[in-house]
């Protein structure tokens, strides 16, 4: 992407990298101080919480017999 921004605006690869990389650190310190931002053609980014827990994602954690596994051995 650097790249191509670099070419299309007659930068240095080196600036468009810092341009870049400038931005989304920006854009990143701004989402996690709970500010909206909007990114055109993307919309509205937002962080989410991770779950406290894997086994959390589905509600109850997979045992043997929800797989079909054979508890008897």
């Amino acid at each position: 992407m650097a790249a191509e921004l670099a070419e299309s605006h007659d930068l240095m690869k080196k600036q468009a990298e810092a341009v870049l990389g400038d931005l989304m650190a920006l854009a990143i310190r701004h989402l996690k101080n709970g500010h909206k931002i909007r990114l055109t053609g993307l919309g509205l980014p937002h962080l989410q919480k991770p779950p406290k827990c894997p086994c959390t994602l589905q509600g109850e954690p997979i045992g043997r017999d929800a797989v079909g596994l054979d508890t008897r051995q």
